[in-house]
């Protein structure tokens, strides 16, 4: 397998000697950096990392891809020297579309994606440490159209690999496309760890290997430590001590007018304590989110990656409602909700809500802990995202809490009851994670109203009419009772 990629050397020859290498001879390099093989370069992570492109000839290795990477200062390596590391490949993220059934070694120089014609930079002329893509030309290969992109995230020593494979046909068409790698490190090639934690591969259950040139005790480490990721969901993979050539296999079916792609990515690292530390990155799609290694593609162009789980994003926002007003001494009843406008379900979250002084919680909400007087806290559920290539579409989830409050006092303006959520896993965008509702304040004023004060005046008054009334009460009484007296 070492011999896959032996021509690479002949054009690592090219590359530093300033000729290349087209159709089989060797000639004067072209001044445009576009237009020979293996011109182009990329400085990222502190790593330069060299790029074939425009390939011309055919071999087993002449395709888009790494030739090599070295380190552009000296690093300290594993076992404490210091070392400017550098051949890091052989060749590497080398791409190849096959028919199925055939066995891909026969064929790899008819069959392999060579950005004939040169790449498309982003930006045009990237300076160090600056994120980057570099895009080949469409090939047509097995009647598909291929094309080939690198992604270099900024400041970071790692590389992504897509081939994007589209079918302008009326038919489905599968295909087996192979990630062909030779790390450089030959027989001395020794694995640290694994995704599973172990120090062997296991195709379906390990997404990324660590790896690096064990050349003895005491010898110096002249290799960066290289971290490969991707595999889990291969059709076959190879990884083992040993051998500086892993391979994966993916079966891809591409429906009649679809898109489908295959991601693979490499991390370059000055030791494996260092590539360890920071290998759950390669974990799944809400890990790589984190890390900003997909942030330049679409939800789109994730959920046509065949070779990684699509994971959608929680994204959740919450919206307070309820009464302004709020009458001191009487219980108001509140609604919060949460919206999940993203595109995957959240598995956590954290609501807080505050309330400001001279406004008591007098009931949270089912479920949740009150913070004394002063607010309360929930653990939030499971929240479904919208859908809408779902059929029928789905809505976005809402989650709706009720709460109620009572104003002991009148609140000092500015007031406001705010709810803030937090730890939801695998969201990107916090900015919209608080909202607040201004309250204010009233004292209840009772509808019974004391009577008047009666002045000296009123009151003589008062009492000559109430005096009259009594004596012609009595008169009347009088007159009844002799009446009476007659009749009997």
């Amino acid at each position: 397998m070492t011999t896959k990629f032996a021509s690479l050397r002949m054009r690592d020859f090219a590359k530093r000697s300033g000729v290349a290498i087209l159709g089989g001879t060797v000639g004067v390099a072209p001044t445009i950096a576009n237009a020979a093989t293996g011109s182009q370069s990329i400085v990222s992570g502190g790593f330069k990392w060299f790029i074939n492109t425009n390939i011309t000839f055919l071999s087993t290795s002449s395709n888009f891809g790494f030739s090599e990477a070295s380190a552009t200062q000296p690093m300290q390596t594993e076992n404490g020297s210091s070392q400017t590391l550098n051949d890091a490949f052989d060749g590497a993220m080398g791409w190849h579309v096959h028919p199925t059934g055939v066995i891909a070694n026969s064929d790899k120089g008819l069959n392999g994606y060579q950005a004939t014609g040169g790449v498309t930079l982003s930006p045009a002329s990237p300076v160090a440490e600056q994120a980057a893509t570099v895009t080949g030309n469409v090939e047509v290969l097995q009647g598909l159209n291929v094309t080939g992109q690198l992604y270099f995230p900024a400041g970071q020593g790692v590389a992504r690999a897509i081939l994007t494979l589209q079918n302008p046909s009326a038919s489905a068409i599968t295909v087996q496309v192979t990630n062909d790698n030779n790390l450089g490190s030959d027989a001395n090639t020794k694995i640290d760890t694994t995704s599973s934690g172990d120090n062997v591969f296991q195709l379906g259950q390990d997404n990324w290997v660590i790896s690096h040139q064990d050349i003895g005790v005491g010898m110096p480490i002249t290799d960066p430590t290289i971290t490969l990721a991707g595999m889990k969901l291969a059709s076959s993979a190879d990884y083992v001590d040993g051998d500086d050539n892993p391979y994966q296999y993916f079966n891809v079916t591409v429906p009649a007018g679809g898109t489908k792609r295959v991601m693979t990515l490499v991390r370059l690292s000055r030791s494996a304590t260092v590539a360890q530390a920071v290998a759950s990155t390669f974990n799944d799609l809400n890990s790589l989110r984190q890390a900003g290694y997909v942030s330049d593609l679409s939800e789109d162009e994730l959920r046509s990656i065949v070779n990684w789980n699509y994971m959608g994003f929680p994204d959740l926002t919450p919206a307070l409602s309820g009464p302004t007003s709020l009458t001191v001494g009487q219980a108001t009843n509140m609604t919060l909700t949460v919206t999940n406008g993203g595109t995957g379900t959240n598995t956590d979250g954290t609501l807080t809500v505050t309330l400001p002084t001279g406004v008591n919680l007098t009931t949270p909400p089912a479920g949740c802990i009150a913070n004394g007087t002063q607010g309360f806290t929930c653990t939030l559920g499971a929240i479904a995202a919208a859908d809408a290539s779902a059929t029928p579409p789905v809505a976005a989830g809402v989650q709706t809490l009720n709460f109620a409050v009572t104003a002991s006092t009148v609140p000092v303006a500015p007031a406001s009851i705010s709810a803030v959520i937090t730890a939801v896993t695998g969201e990107s965008n916090t900015a919209n994670n608080s909202t607040s509702l201004s309250v204010t304040g009233a004292v209840v004023v009772s509808n019974t109203q004391p009577v008047p004060g009666l002045g000296t005046v009123a009151l003589a008054g008062l009492s000559g009419a109430l005096a009259l009334m009594g004596t012609r009460r009595r008169r009347k009484d009088l007159k009844d009772t002799k009446g009476e007296n007659v009749h009997q």
